[in-house]
């Protein structure tokens, strides 16, 4: 009876030991790899992108438009949608890497929208993954 009693403690023991091996081990893989996430494209990457973005608005097309092409871009800026008008652009050369992004600073010559013409410096998120993102951020990175 001693010896049934022992043999199921042992063989619990060697369970819970078990698991308890194997959560270490997930616990310890859990802080390897890269401590960065890891950002698609390069600079110029990002600066064609947004290039490319700012040439649509340029040209009169829509955001909407963007997404339907090969491959689809999204777009989101309030001046864009809200029916300005961009009349050229600058890109700054230098984009920073910002949380898996790129943040890219333009200066943007826009007209009409019941507005008086103005000189705006905006910055952009930008992703050159999959699908390209080009996105009006407050939060400039300087």
């Amino acid at each position: 009876m001693m010896s049934q009693l022992q043999e199921r403690i042992n063989r619990r023991f060697g369970i819970y030991m078990g698991i308890a091996f194997a959560l270490a081990c997930l616990l310890a893989l859990a802080g390897c790899g890269p401590s960065q996430m890891q950002i698609a494209g390069t600079e110029e990457d990002a600066i064609e992108v947004l290039k490319i973005a700012l040439d649509a608005w340029k040209s009169g097309e829509k955001p909407d438009e963007l997404r339907e092409e090969s491959p689809a871009m999204y777009v989101q800026d309030e001046d864009w949608a809200g029916g300005r008008s961009l009349k050229d652009f600058k890109p700054h050369d230098e984009p920073k890497e910002f949380g898996g992004e790129w943040r890219v600073l333009a200066t943007l010559t826009l007209s009409g929208g019941g507005k008086p013409d103005e000189e705006k410096l905006v910055a952009y998120s930008v992703t050159t993954a999959d699908k390209a993102t080009v996105i009006t951020r407050s939060d400039r990175i300087d």
